[in-house]
């Protein structure tokens, strides 16, 4: 019968599997020898490092069919998939590895598991994955910076896209505008005042440094860069904006007379 012969094939490939396996184990512990999975791992490294990514992932692929509970290999192969742009396949790599080993020995993999989720603009998740393996191995640059750029990332999605309008003391009505480049917008009474901005998302509360652009014909130089905190209120229908007055030191509390919201 078909059937009978499909599944006495599939049979007879997991038991081949099988046997390649057992041997490759056999030739990594005899001394001077390399197994077959560690022979194509370092031709899958040597193709990464020459930026050849589809054959690096290839190598790998090889090397996991011997040895599929090698956290290097998975975590070698979802690099490999990142530079592909292949980030879904990176992401189940990296968990694959993580659900095998949740050391610092394997931190590789909590950075390409935050890294996938950030390519996938699933920006919650990770900062979450940043933080789980920050919480592993403290001040690891990678992870610190996949953190950073998530909650920027979480930040403009937030503050862009709206027109933020609050009152001055005087009670003339002010607008801001931001921009996912950097470039914000403030008016006044019909006058646009332009200038750039720059998030600092890993203090508490978060921070912006505005640096307005010379107005045109005025022939003055731009005021000096201000400092502002910030923070989001009412389900993100809120946008609280504080920066120092008389002074240059970044506010701490969101009071006084540079405090403003803007809905």
């Amino acid at each position: 019968m078909a059937g009978d012969d499909e599944e006495e094939g599939v049979q007879r490939k997991q038991e081949f599997l099988h046997f390649r396996r057992t041997l490759d184990g056999m030739r990594a512990k005899e001394e001077g020898q390399q197994s077959q999975a560690d022979s194509m791992k370092s031709q899958g490294n040597q193709f990464f490092q020459l930026g050849c990514y589809v054959q690096a992932s290839m190598m790998y692929s090889e090397a996991l069919e011997l040895q599929p509970s090698n956290t290097v290999l998975l975590n070698n192969r979802a690099m490999a998939y990142l530079k592909q742009a292949m980030f879904q396949e990176a992401l189940v790599d990296a968990n694959h590895s993580l659900s095998l080993d949740q050391s610092k020995e394997n931190i590789k993999a909590y950075w390409r598991k935050a890294q996938a989720l950030l390519d996938l603009d699933r920006y919650e998740d990770a900062e979450e994955a940043a933080d789980a393996g920050i919480a592993v191995q403290a001040n690891n640059q990678h992870l610190s910076r996949v953190r950073r750029k998530a909650r920027e990332a979480m930040a403009l999605r937030r503050l862009c896209g709206i027109q933020w309008a609050g009152a001055m003391e005087n009670g003339v009505e002010k607008k801001y505008t931001f921009s996912k480049d950097g470039e914000m917008c403030m008016t006044v009474v019909g006058h646009d005042l332009k200038a750039t901005f720059d998030l600092s998302v890993e203090c508490n509360p978060q921070s912006m440094v505005v640096k307005m652009k010379p107005i045109f014909g005025s022939g003055g130089a731009p005021p000096p860069p201000v400092p502002y905190i910030y923070k989001f209120e009412d389900d993100d229908q809120e946008l609280w904006l504080c920066h120092p007055v008389g002074s240059n030191d970044l506010p701490t509390k969101f009071e006084g007379p540079g405090c403003s919201r803007l809905r």
